[in-house]
């Protein structure tokens, strides 16, 4: 037993001199925090114009475009425009001449005449002679039967009294029947005739009227167009078709049916540029949203325009096994003497606004940590001279100059090992 309290001791002095020397080697030892332990880096931020662009390619067209077609049916006369010259609001781009329609128009007033004729007709109908005529007759198969019932009657005693025969009795009865019926026959041509002045035939003779007075003033209106003027200054182009195609350019001579495209006149007091977008990227676009815009072959300075349009069809015709595409529009804003440097067609490169904040803070993405909770903080600080502390923030649009947060002011973060 002694022994064995003896070797207890001896153990722990032992294990006290190990200890004390381990930590006297531990305080002699070379500091290795400085050269071994990652340095804290800061990155100061600031308040600076946040934005964030989607670049399209487009082309330059004209805000405003019309097609010059053929007013009626008719022969080209003469053509004062070619395709590619500008003309000024007002001035002569093709005529045609109005032989054919001259005809036409003469036929419809020729209409126009007798239908005014029918509705007077109807309009003065029992006054006619033609009612006159039939209302004399009513009245003379009365007085008619009247004088034969008379005479019926007269007939009737004398054979009583025996002085006139059964056949003279028989031939008046007979004469009285024939003008009976005569009389009703009088009266039906009568009413029948009057009842074709009535309410119904004076409304649709009053329609057929109207339909060719109608009729009428198109044709005269038409006539009025027979030179086509340019509604606006611009340039002339050469028609398209429904399906994309151009037309062919009319000549002297040619026949054109009403509607048919002659000419394109394209505005150029104002210019858009026309851009296609993929599909994914049409949820970044709105309407209205501003556009930085460079035209190749001007200069390297820069427009300014909006987004004025963004269709909702595919501009691919619906074909498969490929991502659908939109056509956007943005307007243009520029001074006349720009305008006029400008070409149809040009290519042009859109920079189109999706976000901006002019006094946003922007921090490098390895400043953000996020907590056992999932929330998202930085460690900022004033200055070097303030105490860091955990910030929490909410997370904006991702730009070149870092991600966009809120919660915190101009100052430093830490950035994360």
């Amino acid at each position: 037993m002694l022994i064995n309290r003896k070797r207890a001791l001896l153990g722990a002095f032992v294990l006290v001199v190990i200890a004390v020397g381990m930590s006297g080697w531990w305080r002699l030892r070379p500091d290795r925090t400085n050269s071994e332990r990652p340095q804290a880096i800061w990155q100061a931020v600031n308040v600076a114009d946040v934005k964030t662009t989607l670049g399209l390619a487009g082309r330059i067209a004209a805000a405003k475009t019309v097609t010059l077609t053929a007013p009626f049916e008719g022969t080209v006369s003469t053509i004062a425009a070619v395709a590619g010259s500008k003309v000024n609001a007002g001035e002569i781009i093709f005529t045609l001449d109005t032989a054919q329609l001259d005809m036409r128009i003469r036929n419809a007033l020729s209409d126009v005449l007798k239908a005014q004729r029918e509705v007077s007709r109807f309009e003065q109908w029992r006054s006619t002679p033609e009612i006159s005529r039939l209302r004399r007759q009513v009245r003379m198969a009365s007085v008619q039967l009247k004088n034969s019932q008379t005479s019926l009657a007269e007939t009737q005693a004398l054979y009583q009294r025996g002085i006139v025969s059964r056949n003279e009795l028989d031939a008046i009865r007979l004469q009285v029947e024939t003008q009976t019926e005569e009389q009703q026959n009088a009266r039906d041509e009568l009413t029948l005739a009057e009842a074709g002045a009535d309410r119904d035939n004076q409304q649709i003779a009053k329609m057929a009227l109207t339909n060719a007075q109608a009729q009428y003033g198109l044709l005269i209106e038409q006539a009025k167009h027979a030179v086509v003027k340019a509604p606006f200054g611009g340039l002339v182009l050469q028609a398209t078709l429904p399906g994309g195609n151009k037309a062919a350019l009319p000549v002297v001579g040619q026949l054109l049916t009403q509607g048919s495209p002659v000419f394109n006149l394209a505005g150029l007091e104002e210019i858009n540029i026309v851009a296609r977008v993929q599909e994914s990227d049409t949820r970044f676009l709105k309407e209205g949203m501003p556009v930085a815009l460079a035209i190749e072959g001007i200069s390297a300075k820069t427009f300014s325009g909006r987004l004025t349009h963004i269709s909702v069809e595919n501009a691919n015709g619906g074909e498969m096994g490929g991502p659908a595409e939109y056509d956007v529009v943005a307007s243009m804003t520029a001074a006349p003497a720009e305008l006029s440097a400008l070409r149809l067609g040009m290519s042009a490169t859109l920079d189109v606004i999706t976000y901006h904040n002019p006094n946003g803070i922007t921090v490098p993405p390895q400043a953000i940590a996020i907590d056992d909770n999932g929330r998202r903080y930085v460690i900022y600080r004033r200055s070097a001279a303030d105490e860091a502390k955990r910030v929490y923030v909410q997370e904006g649009h991702a730009t070149a100059a870092g991600t966009e947060v809120s919660g915190v002011q101009a100052g430093e973060v830490l950035l994360q090992p």
